[in-house]
């Protein structure tokens, strides 16, 4: 499920957050978030309503969702922590950087 697109390009984007973003942070430590993200799910349909999930959550509290929701958001959580990890150590600020994934349509 690598690369995830359409003919119209990609599905999404990730992009480094935070202080003093570097060359290397977006080349080198976004590329290889996105690509451990990608992995933690079978699908696009999968990983495009985990993420919408968690968009849409932000906006209720947690006891007002459905179980279905608060799934598809702990399991979009759980795959972004996988992947900020493992790409974690390639950021030039670890401590004062994060990854933002935004929907291409969006």
């Amino acid at each position: 499920m690598q690369r995830l697109s359409t003919s119209g390009g990609r599905l999404f984007t990730v992009s480094v957050q935070g202080a003093r973003v570097t060359l290397s942070d977006t080349m080198i430590a976004g590329p290889h978030y996105l690509r451990v993200l990608e992995e933690q799910f079978d699908s696009a349909a999968e990983l495009l309503r985990c993420i919408r999930a968690w968009e849409h959550g932000h906006a209720l509290r947690p006891g007002n969702m459905a179980d279905d929701q608060n799934k598809l958001i702990k399991r979009w959580v759980a795959a972004h922590n996988v992947a900020h990890v493992a790409a974690r150590h390639w950021l030039s600020e670890p401590d004062h950087q994060t990854f933002k994934v935004s929907l291409a349509n969006e």
